[in-house]
């Protein structure tokens, strides 16, 4: 694991920062079960590179069928942005530093095995009380400009990109119409002040499209035919979800080997149309060589956009123009998040709220100078009865957290949590402070997809893109991961649906080449 998180933990009033390295031996979990493809020890039907949720996904469902399966993850754990932790040293209160929801639980695949499995789910509401101002007080009608944001981004701007008479132009970003004067983000607010709320609260939805507003394509929202229902938190963390999915790999003769990054996808070294691929152990182990070389029948990559973007591995041949143009194209966004944990919760307050901008210092949330936006937090105590506050840092706010030392986090943190939650008396100091730094994180280089603006004379980005990047190349070279899936995009369902998919395809085409499994 890399420098994706780092913590402060409060000793004495003062203030120890180990960064959370992860180990870094090489590890190797296989079972006994499937073997590689014809009995060579070195072969196997299909290598998958990533133990994400889409990497696992394809791995469960090809071993549970009988192909023999590697799984190649370059972490020291498997999940990828998926990652529950434990905040006390008991190996108590969970929380997800990466995904937490379920977005849309009607037929959601992702649902149904949380809910085979024993996972605890939280749904809830917004109530009186989600916004508060810079003073911490309520504002008089916080409900009424959640809503108008809610309604406005969810069904007025997507219905106005895809069914009105005009089609908006490719260089249109999302916040323009969303911050139009004719816009039902301003329904029944008439003072200046509760317009200036409503428009921080709606740059905060940066967090749900992983970009800032102003970078969000307005032609391609609300074109995806995503899940539907209600959302819900997984209160009791998603690592059980990875660990039932690595179990049921182990149980059905899977092989997962971690600690090892892959650096080279070859599709012409091998004979009989297998595909090499080669890893670097990162542990540098005497005993284990630097680089590892295994091979296939297939190959399906999981690899998350930013690290294609920024450093994929080599590919012989190289990638196609095309493939590359549609990599390049979309847009690899970004959420962080700080945790803030103390030994006992302080507060009694609701699930989820969100803090508004000082008008005086617009810059106070780490957001914009000039487009100050709101700060989402989640109360984890009353939500997983964990001592915690969540923030949830979005757009500009994200990119500026990875700039910023833990000492920095810690004094902003704390003094927003003085400011708007603890106003006018003495807040306890946190045991522990937790921030998330996904851009630096080579292994992710980013949270999840999103389609961006078009300028002038540019290619245009679009779904299609995503489409590109699903198709097999060369007939052996299978694609997966949530920016594959232009419906479900930026969504744990869109990883999980897009193994589920590949693996599928891998299925026939191994049948066809072993009809005896």
């Amino acid at each position: 694991m890399t420098n994706s998180t780092s913590r402060i933990q409060s000793q004495n009033g003062t203030h120890a920062m180990p960064i959370l390295n992860g180990a870094t031996s090489f590890r190797e979990t296989s079972s006994a079960g499937a073997q590689p493809a014809n009995g060579h020890s070195d072969m196997y039907d299909v290598l998958i590179v990533g133990g994400g949720i889409s990497g696992l996904v394809a791995a469960r469902h090809l071993t549970c069928l009988g192909f023999s399966v590697l799984l190649l993850e370059a972490r020291d754990r498997l999940g990828g942005r998926v990652w529950t932790r434990t905040m006390d040293e008991r190996g108590g209160h969970p929380v997800d530093l990466g995904a937490s929801y379920i977005h849309g639980m009607d037929a959601n695949p992702v649902a149904k095995v949380a809910k085979d499995i024993g996972m605890e789910l939280m749904h809830y509401v917004a109530e009186h009380g989600v916004l508060r101002d810079h003073t911490g007080s309520i504002p008089p009608n916080d409900l009424q400009i959640f809503k108008n944001t809610s309604q406005c981004i969810f069904h007025h701007l997507k219905d106005l990109s895809q069914t009105s008479s005009f089609t908006p132009p490719p260089s249109t970003p999302l916040l323009t119409p969303f911050l139009a004067p004719s816009s039902p983000l301003f329904h029944n607010l008439t003072t200046p002040i509760s317009k200036k709320q409503s428009i921080a609260l709606a740059r905060s939805y940066a967090g749900w499209c992983g970009a800032p507003l102003d970078k969000v394509s307005f032609k391609w929202w609300g074109f995806e035919q995503d899940m539907q229902g209600e959302d819900a938190l997984v209160a009791s963390g998603y690592g059980a979800l990875i660990e039932w999915l690595k179990k049921e790999i182990m149980r059905n003769g899977g092989h997962i080997r971690l600690g090892e990054e892959v650096v080279e996808v070859n599709c012409l070294k091998e004979k009989n149309d297998h595909v090499a691929v080669t890893t670097s152990d990162r542990s540098r182990r005497d005993n284990c060589p630097p680089n590892r070389t295994c091979s296939g029948r297939y190959a399906l990559l999981t690899l998350p956009l930013g690290v294609l973007q920024k450093r994929p591995p080599t590919f012989i041949p190289p990638l196609p123009p095309r493939r590359l143009a549609a990599i390049r194209r979309l847009g690899s966004g970004l959420l962080n998040k700080i945790f803030v944990y103390y030994d006992t919760a302080w507060w009694t307050d609701i699930h989820s709220l969100w803090l508004l901008p000082d008008p005086s210092n617009p810059g106070n949330l780490l957001g914009d100078l000039d487009q100050p936006a709101a700060v989402h937090l989640h109360n984890l105590w009353t939500l997983q009865n964990v001592p915690c506050w969540c923030f949830f840092m979005t757009g500009y706010a994200a990119e500026r957290v990875e700039r910023m030392n833990d000492v920095q986090v810690a004094v902003w943190v704390e003094s927003i949590i003085a400011q708007y939650l603890s106003p006018g008396k003495r807040a306890p100091r946190p045991k522990q402070i937790i921030t998330t730094r996904w851009r630096s994180d080579r292994f992710a280089l980013g949270s999840y997809s999103y389609i961006p603006v078009t300028n002038s004379g540019r290619e245009e980005a679009s779904p299609l893109d995503m489409i590109e990047t699903s198709h097999c190349l060369w007939g052996k070279l299978f694609w997966a991961g949530e920016h594959t899936e232009p419906d479900e995009y930026a969504s744990v369902h869109a990883a999980w649906n897009s193994g589920l998919r590949e693996a599928r395809k891998l299925e026939v085409a191994l049948k066809s080449a072993r009809p005896e499994v």
